[in-house]
């Protein structure tokens, strides 16, 4: 879907709820702080609350935007691809609206391979390291 419309649908709704919900698919611009993906998030993405009291510092590009969002109390830095974002609601349990957007092929494609090839986990210094679990080729 065009671009120019999520992110119209996005400030829409952001001048006019408290807080919504985006689900961001993996995506190899995803960027969730320190943190990265963890767990199943690594295969089927991430739910993030956009709201007064849980984000800030939001801005919007050409192919994505970018706020502050915490996590467990810490502020983290994300930046999130129009590309990745899956669904837009506003309540998790009882939403009164749902944007559902489909995936491009590529991003499946990727998002297939990516899940495979690597994983992301935390150190116990709270880093995230990559794993490639890929065959070396002789």
């Amino acid at each position: 879907m065009n671009k120019k419309i999520k992110e119209r649908i996005l400030t829409s709704l952001l001048d006019e709820l408290d807080i919504i919900y985006i689900h961001a698919l993996p995506h190899d611009e995803l960027i969730i702080g320190k943190r990265g993906l963890v767990g199943q998030e690594v295969e089927h993405g991430i739910i993030l609350a956009f709201g007064s009291f849980s984000s800030s510092n939001l801005s919007f590009y050409h192919n994505g935007l970018s706020a502050s969002l915490q996590f467990a109390g810490v502020w983290e830095d994300v930046f999130i691809p129009f590309d990745a974002i899956y669904v837009i609601v506003d309540d998790l349990r009882e939403p009164s609206f749902m944007f559902n957007f489909k995936a491009s092929e590529k991003e499946k494609n990727s998002n297939k391979s990516n899940t495979r090839k690597k994983s992301k986990t935390i150190d116990k210094s709270g880093k995230v390291i990559n794993v490639d679990f890929k065959k070396k080729n002789k």
